[in-house]
């Protein structure tokens, strides 16, 4: 699990930019505030991108947890529009994340591979039982 690490980059991040805050007020002391600025908004920007790691992290983890679940599905149990419809709030989560997050490109690769096996699993469980 990754949820370590992301909570050891936050500290690491708060320590940071705690310091950073100790040193814009001196800056700000000896009126050099724009020499601080652009360390402000590097540390800015890291939070973005950690809570934006954070928020894959969490949508990957629920849809393998969810598409572990399906998985123990009995065959005889097994609604394929309640998986699709899931499915596809899956994507719609993921499409939802931060505007970052699309250009990272991994986001739905979590999601594609389980929506095809579900149009297949619809199609061989209505053939069968046809």
């Amino acid at each position: 699990m990754a949820y370590p690490q992301l909570d050891q980059a936050a500290a690491s991040l708060s320590k940071l930019q705690r310091e950073c805050d100790h040193f814009d007020s001196l800056a700000a002391v000896f009126e050099l505030a724009g020499l601080i600025t652009p360390i402000k908004s590097a540390i800015s920007e890291t939070w973005d991108d950690l809570t934006c790691i954070k928020d894959v992290w969490d949508t990957n983890v629920l849809c393998k947890v969810q598409f572990d679940a399906w998985k123990s599905t009995l065959w005889s149990d097994i609604r394929t529009d309640v998986m699709e419809e899931g499915a596809k709030n899956f994507v719609k989560e993921i499409k939802s994340l931060n505007k970052k997050v699309n250009g990272w490109g991994r986001a739905l690769q979590a999601v594609s591979p389980e929506l095809c096996v579900l149009y297949c699993l619809d199609h061989v469980r209505h053939n069968c039982l046809a």
